[in-house]
């Protein structure tokens, strides 16, 4: 095989595989999306040992109706701040969730159903830098413009090795006069 074929090859595979992961990636947030799917980062330990600082979670925000005692659920205080905590209390007649975080000493204020974003269906610290990473400005862009800086580099490379391609057979021509 020679350099060029290498070259190309390489080029190719280095493409489909960048536009997989794109492609990937854009499947995942799409079927998240539909699914009522959401991801938070835990940025206080209040929620530790069970839930620990800067962790993330995956939250669910269907069937809301359904929450009870011990679930863990995401809700928008007041504040307009995001909280991670678990029921203690739930009725759903009445309007009324009561949480608490495993290493507060007291119950939160009663929230509404209204204010919960939904329930705590995944977590993990594992994955926090990736997806603090993807969901930065510099991760966006980064998301955004490989796929098509690895079309732009596989296209002048193919470019560039027919040109040689030609070069030489204009060469082998020449030669054969």
């Amino acid at each position: 095989m020679t350099n060029r074929k290498i070259i190309q090859v390489a080029g190719a595979t280095t493409m489909y595989f960048v536009l997989g992961f794109f492609i990937l990636l854009i499947l995942i947030i799409l079927i998240s999306f539909v699914a009522g799917l959401r991801v938070f980062f835990v940025s206080s330990p209040s929620m530790q040992p069970i839930i620990p600082q800067g962790a993330v979670i995956v939250v669910n925000s269907r069937r809301l109706e359904y929450i009870e005692p011990g679930d863990v659920i995401t809700f928008r205080v007041q504040s307009g701040e995001n909280l991670t905590h678990t029921v203690i209390f739930a009725d759903f007649e009445n309007d009324t969730i009561i949480t608490q975080g495993e290493m507060n000493n007291v119950p939160d204020r009663s929230i509404s159903y209204s204010a919960v974003i939904g329930r705590v269906i995944f977590h993990s610290v594992r994955f926090d830098a990736v997806f603090r990473f993807i969901t930065s400005s510099v991760g966006i862009v980064l998301v955004v413009s490989l796929p098509l800086l690895a079309v732009f580099i596989n296209t002048l490379i193919q470019k560039l090795c027919f040109q040689k391609k030609d070069i030489d057979s204009q060469n082998d021509i020449g030669a054969n006069m």
